[in-house]
């Protein structure tokens, strides 16, 4: 790249003076030129992309808000000066253990959705042909895996995306909350440096709204997310950080799996969807029956955690 740069200099400052009078030492310049903006461009971009492994994450998501947060990260990365550095100089910011990472589900997990899942289900059924339900077999099916749930119902797994973009546009109407207790652990986390994701089929716009003020603590929305997608989202995720220090937190019996698919820790509850017997036969690193459990253990509390068998 010196070599490079010293003849471009040279070659143009002996042409311009007339110590040369053909062109050819003119092009060799110019290619000389146009070879180290190539290599400079690549090289910055090469660095960019290994330093910064969230700009991949960032680069992978759509959405209009997407701008506005990767400037408000690179900010943070860049400058001494930002809100997050200085927090983290004066001591604001506690790591939560060896956690730096939470990827939570969203319906069942965080808001309480499934009284109004199932006052639709029936109708959904009737309008994409799968079987309805009673009160006593939906409760049943709670035992069961998702994939054994879809079989009983006899959903075949083209329809899948279909009826789960019919549940998102009825889920924009529908008055849901979170659980008590959410907003409070999503706040405590954060003051603690702990970056959060929400990972969820559910579209963004309806997890926001139902979030609402403690929107403002997600690191990462990845919705949207196929039935069995949730995967490859935990893996975008994950970039830049340790599988040690990343956790998932489900409710269901999906969340599990896709959670051992890319190797990390996770946690189930059982205020949820799927019931405590469905949860313990997937065998989650931990099993948790209520909110304040579950925040005493993310505080390094580990004494009422139960350990799934």
């Amino acid at each position: 790249m010196g070599v490079a740069l010293l003849a471009t200099f040279y070659g143009l400052q002996d042409y311009l003076q007339g110590r040369y009078n053909h062109d050819l030492l003119l092009k060799i310049s110019l290619l000389c030129f146009l070879g180290l903006t190539v290599f400079i461009t690549f090289a910055a971009f090469a660095v960019t992309w290994l330093l910064v492994p969230r700009g991949r994450v960032l680069y992978r998501r759509s959405g209009s808000e997407n701008l506005a947060l990767f400037n408000s990260i690179a900010y943070d990365l860049l400058s001494p000066n930002s809100a997050r550095v200085r927090k983290k100089q004066e001591g604001q910011y506690q790591p939560c253990g060896t956690l730096s990472l939470v990827i939570f589900d969203f319906d069942g997990t965080i808001a309480d959705s499934a009284p109004w899942f199932f006052s639709v289900f029936n109708g959904v059924a009737a309008q994409h042909g799968f079987r309805q339900l009673s009160e006593a077999e939906g409760q049943e099916l709670r035992s069961k895996s998702t994939r054994d749930i879809i079989a009983a119902l006899g959903i075949p797994r083209r329809s899948l995306s279909r009826i789960a973009r019919d549940l998102r546009q009825r889920n924009a109407a529908a008055s849901i909350s979170m659980f008590g207790g959410v907003a409070g652990l999503l706040e405590q986390l954060a003051r603690r440096g702990v970056d959060i994701a929400v990972v969820s089929s559910n579209a963004e716009a309806n997890v926001r709204r139902v979030l609402g003020p403690s929107a403002q603590h997600i690191t990462y929305f990845s919705c949207g997310v196929g039935l069995f997608g949730k995967a490859s989202r935990f893996r975008n995720l994950m970039q830049g950080y340790r599988k040690a220090e990343v956790l998932a937190i489900g409710d269901e019996t999906r969340d599990i799996e896709a959670a051992r698919k890319v190797k990390i820790t996770c946690a189930a509850v059982t205020w949820g969807y799927a019931s405590q017997d469905a949860l313990v036969k997937a065998a989650p690193d931990h099993l948790f029956n209520d909110i304040p459990d579950l925040a005493n253990w993310l505080s390094g509390n580990t004494a009422k955690a139960a350990t799934a068998a």
